[in-house]
Protein backbone atom coordinates (compact mmCIF):
# COMPACT_ATOMS: atom_id res chain seq x y z
CA UNK A 1 0.00 0.00 0.00
CA UNK A 2 1.86 3.56 -0.71
CA UNK A 3 0.17 6.53 0.65
CA UNK A 4 0.71 10.22 -1.32
CA UNK A 5 1.96 12.77 1.12
CA UNK A 6 0.98 16.33 0.41
CA UNK A 7 0.77 17.83 -3.63
CA UNK A 8 3.98 16.28 -4.31
CA UNK A 9 4.65 13.05 -6.05
CA UNK A 10 6.15 11.59 -2.90
CA UNK A 11 4.92 8.61 -1.05
CA UNK A 12 5.58 5.84 1.47
CA UNK A 13 5.13 2.18 0.40
CA UNK A 14 4.24 -0.06 3.50
CA UNK A 15 3.84 -4.32 3.04
CA UNK A 16 1.04 -5.67 5.16
CA UNK A 17 1.99 -9.40 6.85
CA UNK A 18 -1.62 -10.18 7.50
CA UNK A 19 -4.87 -8.66 6.68
CA UNK A 20 -5.89 -7.04 9.80
CA UNK A 21 -2.41 -4.89 9.18
CA UNK A 22 -3.67 -4.30 5.84
CA UNK A 23 -6.74 -2.80 7.23
CA UNK A 24 -5.42 -1.19 9.68
CA UNK A 25 -3.58 1.20 7.11
CA UNK A 26 -6.89 1.68 5.17
CA UNK A 27 -8.07 2.72 8.47
CA UNK A 28 -5.25 5.17 9.07
CA UNK A 29 -4.85 6.60 5.34
CA UNK A 30 -8.29 6.25 3.95
CA UNK A 31 -8.84 8.13 1.22
CA UNK A 32 -4.68 8.89 0.44
CA UNK A 33 -4.55 5.19 -0.42
CA UNK A 34 -7.77 4.96 -2.57
CA UNK A 35 -6.11 7.39 -4.60
CA UNK A 36 -3.26 4.93 -5.98
CA UNK A 37 -6.12 1.97 -5.64
CA UNK A 38 -7.73 4.13 -8.51
CA UNK A 39 -5.35 4.47 -10.67
CA UNK A 40 -4.96 0.31 -10.29
CA UNK A 41 -8.24 -0.16 -10.93
CA UNK A 42 -8.28 1.73 -14.33
CA UNK A 43 -5.28 -0.23 -15.14
CA UNK A 44 -7.82 -3.17 -15.09
CA UNK A 45 -11.06 -1.47 -16.53
CA UNK A 46 -9.09 -0.11 -19.80
CA UNK A 47 -8.44 -3.03 -20.98
CA UNK A 48 -11.17 -5.17 -20.15
CA UNK A 49 -13.53 -2.25 -21.71
CA UNK A 50 -11.84 -2.89 -25.05
CA UNK A 51 -12.38 -6.58 -24.98
CA UNK A 52 -16.13 -6.01 -24.48
CA UNK A 53 -17.12 -3.68 -26.72
CA UNK A 54 -14.67 -3.46 -29.58
CA UNK A 55 -17.46 -5.86 -31.69
CA UNK A 56 -20.53 -3.78 -30.37
CA UNK A 57 -20.54 -1.66 -34.01
CA UNK A 58 -19.90 -3.92 -36.86
CA UNK A 59 -18.41 -4.00 -38.93
CA UNK A 60 -16.39 -1.07 -37.46
CA UNK A 61 -14.21 -3.07 -35.14
CA UNK A 62 -13.09 -1.08 -31.98
CA UNK A 63 -15.22 1.97 -33.07
CA UNK A 64 -17.09 1.22 -29.95
CA UNK A 65 -14.26 0.67 -27.53
CA UNK A 66 -13.14 4.44 -28.86
CA UNK A 67 -16.44 5.86 -27.70
CA UNK A 68 -16.25 3.56 -24.30
CA UNK A 69 -13.46 5.13 -23.57
CA UNK A 70 -14.11 8.81 -24.24
CA UNK A 71 -17.34 8.13 -21.74
CA UNK A 72 -14.94 6.81 -19.46
CA UNK A 73 -13.34 10.36 -19.48
CA UNK A 74 -16.07 12.46 -19.54
CA UNK A 75 -17.32 10.38 -16.54
CA UNK A 76 -14.21 10.77 -14.60
CA UNK A 77 -13.50 14.77 -15.19
CA UNK A 78 -17.31 14.97 -14.26
CA UNK A 79 -16.56 13.02 -11.19
CA UNK A 80 -13.58 15.18 -10.13
CA UNK A 81 -15.04 18.60 -10.61
CA UNK A 82 -17.06 17.94 -7.69
CA UNK A 83 -14.13 16.41 -5.77
CA UNK A 84 -12.44 19.28 -3.31
CA UNK A 85 -9.43 18.41 -1.46
CA UNK A 86 -9.49 18.91 2.28
CA UNK A 87 -6.61 20.65 4.29
CA UNK A 88 -4.93 22.54 1.09
CA UNK A 89 -5.24 26.30 0.99
CA UNK A 90 -3.69 27.86 -1.96
CA UNK A 91 -1.36 30.76 -1.10
CA UNK A 92 0.25 33.61 -3.49
CA UNK A 93 3.95 32.58 -3.46
CA UNK A 94 7.31 34.69 -3.34
CA UNK A 95 7.72 36.94 -6.70
CA UNK A 96 5.37 37.71 -9.58
CA UNK A 97 2.81 35.15 -11.39
CA UNK A 98 4.39 34.23 -14.52
CA UNK A 99 2.72 33.44 -17.88
CA UNK A 100 1.98 30.65 -19.55
CA UNK A 101 3.79 31.91 -22.61
CA UNK A 102 6.59 32.69 -20.73
CA UNK A 103 7.07 29.44 -19.31
CA UNK A 104 6.15 27.76 -22.25
CA UNK A 105 9.51 29.02 -23.71
CA UNK A 106 11.85 27.40 -20.84
CA UNK A 107 14.39 24.93 -21.95
CA UNK A 108 13.24 22.73 -19.14
CA UNK A 109 9.56 23.28 -20.35
CA UNK A 110 10.78 22.68 -23.64
CA UNK A 111 12.28 19.56 -23.15
CA UNK A 112 9.49 17.80 -20.96
CA UNK A 113 6.65 18.62 -23.14
CA UNK A 114 9.12 16.88 -26.21
CA UNK A 115 9.23 14.20 -24.51
CA UNK A 116 5.95 13.95 -23.04
CA UNK A 117 5.12 13.81 -26.46
CA UNK A 118 7.32 12.12 -28.62
CA UNK A 119 6.59 8.89 -25.40
CA UNK A 120 2.78 9.33 -25.67
CA UNK A 121 3.22 8.74 -29.29
CA UNK A 122 5.38 5.68 -29.34
CA UNK A 123 2.68 4.15 -26.74
CA UNK A 124 -0.16 5.02 -29.24
CA UNK A 125 1.63 3.56 -32.25
CA UNK A 126 2.68 0.13 -30.38
CA UNK A 127 -0.14 -0.54 -28.57
CA UNK A 128 -3.46 0.64 -30.95
CA UNK A 129 -2.23 1.55 -34.60
CA UNK A 130 -0.12 -1.65 -34.60
CA UNK A 131 -2.90 -3.92 -33.64
CA UNK A 132 -5.49 -2.45 -35.50
CA UNK A 133 -2.59 -2.61 -38.73
CA UNK A 134 -2.28 -5.75 -38.14
CA UNK A 135 -5.82 -6.82 -37.48
CA UNK A 136 -7.13 -4.88 -40.84
CA UNK A 137 -3.91 -6.81 -42.92
CA UNK A 138 -5.24 -10.09 -42.00
CA UNK A 139 -2.04 -10.85 -40.56
CA UNK A 140 -2.00 -13.96 -38.11
CA UNK A 141 -0.25 -14.25 -34.88
CA UNK A 142 2.40 -16.03 -36.76
CA UNK A 143 3.55 -12.39 -37.83
CA UNK A 144 3.76 -11.33 -34.21
CA UNK A 145 6.87 -10.01 -32.84
CA UNK A 146 6.86 -9.67 -29.09
CA UNK A 147 8.94 -7.55 -26.84
CA UNK A 148 9.49 -7.64 -22.98
CA UNK A 149 10.16 -5.02 -20.08
CA UNK A 150 11.43 -5.26 -16.66
CA UNK A 151 12.22 -9.15 -17.34
CA UNK A 152 16.51 -8.05 -17.52
CA UNK A 153 18.86 -5.21 -18.18
CA UNK A 154 17.30 -4.40 -21.38
CA UNK A 155 13.97 -4.96 -23.13
CA UNK A 156 14.13 -8.27 -24.78
CA UNK A 157 12.46 -10.38 -27.86
CA UNK A 158 9.97 -13.55 -26.51
CA UNK A 159 11.69 -15.51 -29.73
CA UNK A 160 10.81 -18.37 -27.69
CA UNK A 161 6.97 -17.32 -28.03
CA UNK A 162 8.11 -16.12 -31.80
CA UNK A 163 8.75 -19.47 -32.86
CA UNK A 164 6.01 -21.53 -31.01
CA UNK A 165 3.77 -19.43 -32.71
CA UNK A 166 5.32 -19.84 -36.42
CA UNK A 167 2.46 -21.58 -38.91
CA UNK A 168 0.55 -22.29 -35.66
CA UNK A 169 -3.35 -20.56 -35.89
CA UNK A 170 -5.16 -18.81 -33.41
CA UNK A 171 -6.02 -21.54 -31.35
CA UNK A 172 -6.76 -21.18 -27.51
CA UNK A 173 -4.14 -24.55 -26.77
CA UNK A 174 -1.57 -22.73 -29.42
CA UNK A 175 -1.64 -19.42 -27.75
CA UNK A 176 -1.37 -21.07 -24.11
CA UNK A 177 1.83 -23.56 -25.28
CA UNK A 178 3.89 -20.18 -26.84
CA UNK A 179 2.72 -18.22 -24.10
CA UNK A 180 4.40 -20.50 -21.97
CA UNK A 181 7.84 -19.62 -23.49
CA UNK A 182 7.60 -15.90 -22.74
CA UNK A 183 9.76 -16.31 -19.47
CA UNK A 184 12.98 -17.97 -21.59
CA UNK A 185 16.15 -16.26 -21.66
CA UNK A 186 15.17 -13.49 -19.12
CA UNK A 187 16.49 -12.62 -16.35
CA UNK A 188 14.31 -10.39 -14.21
CA UNK A 189 14.92 -8.38 -11.18
CA UNK A 190 14.51 -8.71 -7.57
CA UNK A 191 12.56 -5.43 -5.84
CA UNK A 192 9.31 -3.92 -4.40
CA UNK A 193 7.43 -4.39 -6.90
CA UNK A 194 7.88 -8.83 -7.36
CA UNK A 195 10.03 -11.70 -6.96
CA UNK A 196 11.70 -13.00 -10.35
CA UNK A 197 9.44 -16.25 -10.42
CA UNK A 198 6.59 -13.47 -9.98
CA UNK A 199 7.56 -11.70 -12.92
CA UNK A 200 7.95 -14.89 -15.29
CA UNK A 201 4.54 -15.83 -14.25
CA UNK A 202 3.46 -12.37 -15.04
CA UNK A 203 4.97 -12.42 -18.20
CA UNK A 204 3.39 -15.73 -20.02
CA UNK A 205 0.02 -14.49 -18.65
CA UNK A 206 0.23 -11.08 -20.22
CA UNK A 207 1.82 -12.33 -23.31
CA UNK A 208 -1.40 -15.13 -23.52
CA UNK A 209 -3.99 -12.46 -23.08
CA UNK A 210 -2.34 -10.15 -25.59
CA UNK A 211 -2.30 -12.88 -28.76
CA UNK A 212 -5.83 -13.86 -26.92
CA UNK A 213 -7.03 -10.10 -27.59
CA UNK A 214 -5.51 -10.02 -30.86
CA UNK A 215 -7.22 -12.57 -32.22
CA UNK A 216 -10.49 -12.51 -30.55
CA UNK A 217 -11.97 -10.68 -34.13
CA UNK A 218 -11.44 -14.53 -35.66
Amino acid sequence: MAVIHDVIPAFELFQPTSVDDALALQSRHGAKAWVLAGGLFAAFLGPQLVILTKDLMPPYLFAASYLGQAATAVCAILALSLVRARGYVARPGPGRARALSEIARQPRFIVAATCGVASYSLMNLMMTAAPLAMVDCGHSVGNVAIGLTGMGNRPLRASGVEQALRGKGAHDDDLRTAAERAAEGTDPPQDLNGSPDYRRHLAQVLTRRALEDVTAHH
